[in-house]
């Protein structure tokens, strides 16, 4: 019974770091899309290539 609920404890904990994990990765999708879209219309506001 007790390895039973240790094996659950780990399989939560397992699960929970990967949809952590998996979340973040959306985020940083999301930052940097929305960042290419402002870099993108602050190109075409200017006109010019600047990188920094």
């Amino acid at each position: 019974m007790n390895l039973v609920l240790y094996i659950l404890v780990l399989f939560i904990v397992f699960t929970t770091g990967v949809d952590c994990r998996r979340r973040r990765m959306v985020i940083d999708d999301v930052i940097r899309h929305k960042r290419a879209m402002l870099f993108r219309e602050d190109m075409i506001a200017h006109n010019n290539f600047n990188p920094f």
